[in-house]
């Protein structure tokens, strides 16, 4: 889609505004609509990038693919998303070892309350049968009360205490499935941009690219698209506003490609 610098600016801001039109008749991502504005503002810096995309891109519908991921990667994550999603991948994966060690530890504590309890000179007043605890549980359930309860007190009373697994055995397995689980990203933007064992500017950029990567996997996008780096470096300027101190060059693009790179050749060894 061979476009003057004139023309392709038309055509993506074009985009852009209808963008904002459809979300503000809609009254609907308010925060879509601020990252719009902020490629709006920078309209003389950008059209080498739409000069570029027009270029590269023979329907307008791939341009508005490219706009639309490039809109909703840099609105919905940041340095501070992907911060905070590393402390939250962090912290899940402590939470499982933690279910994993109190679930063992409960386990526990109650083989031991039964065995002092059959053994010693005192005892207590507990429940040791699965299926009255998995009945009292769901006792504030009206959907178990209304359906399933009858059907499984019968069962309770057709299959004594010996045909069932224990509270011990259930939390066992628990713990196990605590210790065994893995924790993984709801979605491709999520994984690339938490990949590394360190936070740094490349993670928005491999959320961008996993976004990309996926559309084009839809047939949205063609799967050989690639932008120069200085357009990239002037994306990444241009929708993060960066500041004179700060801005990205087209050798920190090329830096990052090469990693990326060197890090998709050591994971396939």
């Amino acid at each position: 889609m061979t476009k003057s610098r004139i023309e392709a600016v038309e055509v993506c801001e074009g985009i852009l505004r209808k963008e904002i039109e459809n979300n503000e008749k809609n009254n609907i991502w308010p925060s879509i609509n601020a990252t719009v504005r902020v490629l709006l503002r920078q309209s003389r810096t950008m059209a080498p990038v739409y000069e570029e995309l027009c270029e590269l891109l023979p329907l307008e519908r791939y341009v508005t693919s490219f706009l639309d991921a490039l809109i909703s990667t840099f609105t919905f994550w940041d340095e501070n998303d992907m911060r905070k999603a590393r402390e939250e991948r962090g912290r899940l994966i402590q939470i499982n070892e933690d279910i994993a060690d109190l679930a063992t530890r409960l386990g526990d504590l109650l083989r031991e309350r039964e065995d002092i309890c059959n053994r010693a000179g005192f005892g207590c007043e507990r429940e040791t049968g699965l299926a009255a605890l998995f009945d009292r549980a769901g006792e504030h359930n009206p959907l178990y009360t209304l359906y399933p309860q009858d059907e499984f007190i019968r069962l309770t009373h057709r299959y004594e205490h010996k045909y069932w697994p224990s509270i011990e055995d259930l939390l066992s397995e628990l713990a196990s499935d605590a210790e065994q689980s893995e924790v993984y990203a709801h979605d491709a933007e999520t994984e690339a941009g938490t990949s590394s064992r360190k936070p740094s500017q490349y993670d928005v950029l491999r959320a961008f690219q996993a976004k990309l990567d996926d559309y084009a996997l839809g047939g949205e996008l063609p799967s050989n698209l690639r932008l120069s780096d200085s357009t990239m470096a002037t994306i990444l300027n241009c929708i993060t506003e960066l500041d004179a101190d700060s801005l990205v060059t087209a050798e920190y693009i090329k830096s990052f490609r090469q990693k990326e790179r060197e890090r998709a050749k050591s994971r396939r060894q």
